[in-house]
C-alpha cells in the first residue's frame, strides 16, 4: 500500500507538473508571438520610414532638376543626414547576415544615387537644360532607382518572412503544449477547470489577434482607395494633355501604371479580408455574355502587354447568369499572369466555350516553363506563388489565384490547372449558366 500510495503522489506530481509545464509554455507562447510581432512589426515600421524619406528626397531632387527650383533644395542637407541615421538604425536591428548584406547594398546603390543626384542638380545649376536633364534622369538615376527599389523589397521580403517563420515556430509550440495539457487535464479532474480556463482564454486571444488583423487589412484597404483614385484620375488627365515632352510622358506612365497595381493589389487585400471575415465573396449575379466579357479583358490586358499576342477564340452560346465584375476580376488575372509567366515571342490563347447547355468554360493557355509539381496543389491557396523573376516578386502579394477560386466557387463553379514543359500551362475555368450554392456545384 505504501509503494502504491508513493506511485500515486509521484503520478499526482507529474501531473501536476505536466500540467503546470504545458500552461506555462502555452501562455509564453502567446506572449512571445505578441512580442515578435511587435519587434518585426517595429522593423517594417522603420523600413517604411526609411522608404518615405528617401522618396521624398528623390522626389525633391527630381522636382529641382525639372523645374529649376533652388527652393526644393533647401532641407536636402536634412534630409540625407536622417537617410543616414535611418539607416544606421536599421543595421543595429539586423538579425541575419543577410539582413546585413541586403542593407550594404542599399547603403552602397543609395550612396551612387546619391552621388549621381548631386552631380546632376550641380549640372542643373550650371545651366543644363530640362530636356538633357531627363534623359540622364532616365539614362542614368533610374537604374540605380530601380536596384535600390528592388533591395529594399527584397529586404522587406525577408524580414515578414522571418515574422511568418516566428509564428509557425509559435503555433508549433503551442500545439505541443495543448497536447500536454490535455494528458494534464485528463488525469487530474482538480487541475481540469484552470487549465481549461488557459487554454480558452489562450485561444480567445489568438482568435481575437486573427480577427484584428482581417479588420486592419479591410481599414487600410477602404482608406488607400481615395487617394488612389485622385492619383489615377490626375495622371490620366495629365496624360492627355497636348505637347507633352517624351520624358514626361513616360514619368507620367510609370506612375499610372504603378497607381494602377497598387489598385490591384489593394482589391485583392480587400477580397481577401472578406473572404475570411465572412466566409465568401458577395455576388451580384445578372444575365450576360461570357464571350463579351472575355473579348473586353483580352482587349484590356493585350493593351498593357503590346509585345505579345493575346488571341481569343469563342465557341458556342455564351449567355448565362453570374456577376460580370468579379468575373472580369478573375479573368483580367489569369490573362495577366499567362502573359507575364509565358515565354516571350509566343502568344497566349483564350477559349471561351458554351457548348455545353448547364456549364460555360474558359481555357486560358500559354507556353513557356512548367509550375513547380510541388507548387501545383497549393497554387490557389493565398500568400502562394513559384520563383518568378524579380520584377515579378516585387509586384506579387501571392493572393491573384486564391481570389480567382474564391470568385469561381463563389458562383458554385471551379478552377482546375494543367502544366508540363511539353504542353504548356492552361487554366481551366468552369462556372455554371444558372446560379448554385458553393455547396450545390459539382466536384472535380
Amino acid at each position: 500500500m505504501r509503494h502504491l500510495l508513493a506511485g500515486l503522489a509521484a503520478l499526482s506530481l507529474l501531473v501536476i507538473l505536466v500540467g503546470g509545464l504545458s500552461a506555462f509554455l502555452l501562455r509564453y507562447t502567446v506572449d512571445r508571438k505578441d512580442e515578435v510581432i511587435a519587434q518585426y512589426s517595429e522593423d517594417l515600421i522603420l523600413l517604411e520610414g526609411f522608404v518615405s524619406t528617401h522618396e521624398r528626397a528623390a522626389r525633391k531632387a527630381r522636382s529641382f532638376l525639372l523645374t529649376g527650383s533652388e527652393r526644393f533644395l533647401r532641407d536636402r542637407p536634412q534630409t540625407q543626414e536622417k537617410q543616414t541615421r535611418q539607416l544606421e538604425v536599421l543595421e543595429s536591428r539586423a538579425r541575419t547576415e543577410e539582413e546585413r548584406q541586403l542593407l550594404a547594398s542599399v547603403e552602397e546603390t543609395e550612396a551612387a544615387l546619391r552621388q549621381k543626384l548631386d552631380e546632376l542638380i550641380e549640372r542643373r545649376k550650371q545651366g543644363l537644360d530640362t530636356a538633357e536633364v531627363g534623359r540622364h534622369l532616365e539614362l542614368e538615376v533610374q537604374p540605380d532607382r530601380d536596384e535600390l527599389d528592388a533591395t529594399l523589397a527584397t529586404l522587406k521580403r525577408t524580414k515578414e518572412h522571418q515574422l511568418e517563420e516566428a509564428q509557425r515556430t509559435a503555433a508549433k509550440t503551442a500545439s505541443r503544449s495543448f497536447t500536454l495539457l490535455a494528458v494534464a487535464v485528463g488525469g487530474s479532474i482538480v487541475l481540469s477547470g484552470a487549465l481549461a480556463f488557459m487554454l480558452l482564454r489562450s485561444w480567445k486571444r489568438l482568435l481575437e489577434a486573427a480577427a484584428f488583423q482581417q479588420r486592419v487589412i479591410s481599414i487600410v484597404g477602404h482608406d488607400v482607395r481615395s487617394p488612389l483614385a485622385a492619383i489615377l484620375a490626375s495622371t490620366s488627365h495629365a496624360l492627355r494633355r497636348p505637347g507633352l515632352e517624351g520624358w514626361t510622358v513616360n514619368m507620367l506612365t510609370r506612375v499610372l501604371r504603378s497607381a494602377r497595381r497598387i489598385e490591384v493589389l489593394t482589391k485583392l487585400l480587400m477580397d481577401f479580408s472578406q473572404t475570411r471575415l465572412t466566409q465568401g465573396l458577395n455576388l451580384a449575379h445578372e444575365p450576360a455574355d461570357l464571350h463579351q466579357v472575355c473579348e473586353q479583358i483580352a482587349h484590356e490586358v493585350g493593351a498593357l502587354w503590346v509585345d505579345r499576342e493575346l488571341v481569343l477564340e469563342k465557341q458556342g452560346d455564351g449567355q448565362g447568369d453570374f456577376d460580370t465584375q468579379r468575373m472580369r476580376q478573375a479573368l483580367a488575372n489569369l490573362m495577366d499572369n499567362a502573359l507575364r509567366h509565358g515565354t516571350p515571342g509566343t502568344r497566349v490563347k483564350v477559349v471561351s466555350r458554351g457548348t455545353n447547355p448547364s456549364v460555360l468554360e474558359v481555357h486560358i493557355h500559354n507556353e513557356g516553363p512548367p509550375i513547380d509539381p510541388k507548387l501545383l496543389p497549393h497554387i490557389f491557396e493565398p500568400f502562394r506563388h513559384g520563383k518568378p523573376a524579380q520584377e515579378v516578386v516585387r509586384e506579387s502579394l501571392g493572393m491573384g489565384l486564391y481570389i480567382v477560386s474564391e470568385v469561381v466557387k463563389a458562383h458554385g463553379g471551379r478552377v482546375d490547372v494543367e502544366s508540363s514543359r511539353e504542353r504548356g500551362t492552361t487554366f481551366t475555368l468552369r462556372l455554371p449558366r444558372v446560379p448554385v450554392s458553393p455547396e450545390q456545384a459539382p466536384r472535380a
